[in-house]
């Protein structure tokens, strides 16, 4: 066990757990405090430091939030997995230097016709003029509970599912919200969890730091394909309206089978409704929520991107049983989403604008993706494999490069495009290389003659 000797200073400003957070995580990210190292007993070290604890407790818990820490029960806490903390730095990293290299496009930066900028500072102006006794105020860990309400009402309208506001916990992006989930279900004795493959790999890695055993099914045309192994998990992990990143649907039977085995074995489904509203053929399919009578699901959503990627509001739809475990840890986490971004958001979806919204993006990414299949099948080297809903398409290409060299190509011109391999954890999409491309930024003007260049210089 090494000695952690932070230098706590009493008279500062900033919290002491806040201190402490710092110090052990700067630690663990140098190297000093390495895999698996035990770290003190919180009461052995609020005893050596002269501090309570409570504050070693908080600051020891919103370390195990965010994977640096694992909280292992009777057993103390130890240093988490050190590659999905480098990996998501890694990450992090790289995309910003293949960012600043596209060509004054930068991949992040949606298209301003794709958000009502009017509208939303009306709604913010409003917040900062009439409700500055609100603001005052500080802010409710589960989120403003004028939000939650609009949030009941909107996904219950939207996608089916029956919530009150006090099931709902808001945060600051999806991954916090995972991280939060996953003290919750380690605290309810929950330890096996199987993912989808492919799957969103940074969510994976979030569990995998947690200390949870993580496994992967394979998916058909009907979506996960359960196999022998899934009778041993205590959760599952889908996207069932929309998979990431292949956009299969989840078939009706293939739910109830789904929802069937979680109430035989007691266990959950984890349901990331990932872009469920982004649906540009036929109506948005209902949510696996809705068909759930036992409460045996963990509803998931967000206004990342629907709204823009710098509002980042997340929130969560808890069954009773794990609300009851949330409310008796929620006052270890603080609320990271602005509570000037939760009232705007509130009076948005208040006055309809929400909603608005909503019909007009699907119209207009519906046309870029439209255009963009349409650019492609004018190559006969191009398949376009998926373009029915989100963001981005996928794209099979008759090449000898490699998806890594193709994406940079692609990032270089200004289009965001990350290879289709990269979310497997076994196995592969197919013998040639496909690409997730992005359209949210697509312009008119540039696009065809940039799809024409890239297409012609595969090889």
């Amino acid at each position: 066990m090494r000695e952690i000797l932070p230098n706590i200073d009493k008279a500062s400003k900033e919290p002491m757990y806040l201190q402490l957070y710092k110090y052990i995580r700067d630690e663990i990210e140098k190297g000093f405090l390495g895999q698996g190292e035990r770290l003190p007993s919180i009461r052995v070290l609020a005893g050596k430091l002269g501090i309570s604890v409570t504050t070693i407790r908080t600051a020891y818990d919103q370390l195990s939030m965010e994977g640096y820490l694992i909280n292992r029960e009777k057993s103390g806490y130890y240093v988490g997995k050190l590659d999905y903390i480098t990996e998501a730095y890694s990450m992090a990293y790289s995309f910003r230097e293949q960012a600043e290299r596209a060509q004054n496009r930068d991949p992040m930066i949606y298209d301003e016709e794709c958000f009502d900028f009017v509208r939303w500072k009306k709604c913010c102006a409003h917040v900062l003029t009439h409700e500055t006794k609100a603001l005052l105020a500080e802010a409710d860990v589960q989120g403003e509970l004028r939000l939650r309400e609009q949030i009941a009402k909107y996904v219950f309208q939207s996608r089916g599912v029956h919530s009150r506001a006090e099931e709902i916990v808001l945060g600051a992006g999806t991954q916090a919200l995972i991280n939060i989930l996953a003290a919750i279900l380690r605290r309810d004795g929950k330890q096996t969890i199987g993912f989808e493959n492919p799957t969103y790999t940074m969510n994976q890695q979030i569990f995998d730091a947690q200390g949870f055993l993580t496994f992967n099914f394979a998916l058909d045309k009907e979506g996960l394909l359960p196999d022998e192994r899934a009778k041993k998990m205590q959760l599952l992990y889908v996207s069932p309206s929309h998979q990431f990143p292949t956009g299969i649907v989840m078939s009706a039977q293939r739910r109830s089978q789904l929802l069937a085995w979680a109430t035989e074995q007691k266990s959950y489904v984890i349901e990331d409704d990932y872009d469920s509203e982004l649906r540009y053929f036929g109506r948005p399919i209902p949510a696996l929520k809705a068909m759930d009578k036992a409460s045996r699901v963990i509803y998931m959503g967000s206004f990342s991107s629907t709204l823009l990627p710098s509002i980042r509001i997340s929130y969560l739809v808890l069954p009773d049983a794990l609300l009851d475990i949330y409310k008796k840890l929620k006052h270890t986490y603080a609320q990271g989403v602005s509570k000037v971004d939760q009232l705007t958001l509130c009076k948005f979806m208040e006055e309809g604008h929400y909603q608005r919204h909503i019909r007009r993006i699907r119209r207009l990414y519906s046309e870029k993706s439209a255009r963009l299949s349409e650019l492609f099948a004018l190559h006969p080297r191009t398949r376009v494999i998926s373009d029915t809903s989100g963001l981005f398409m996928i794209v099979e290409f008759d090449s000898s490069k490699s998806e890594t060299q193709l994406a940079e190509k692609f990032v270089h011109a200004g289009i965001k495009a990350t290879p289709l391999g990269s979310y497997y954890k076994t196995g592969a999409a197919s013998q040639m290389p496909r690409l997730l491309i992005y359209f949210y930024n697509i312009e008119g003007k540039w696009l065809i003659d940039t799809i024409k260049k890239l297409c012609d210089e595969m090889d």
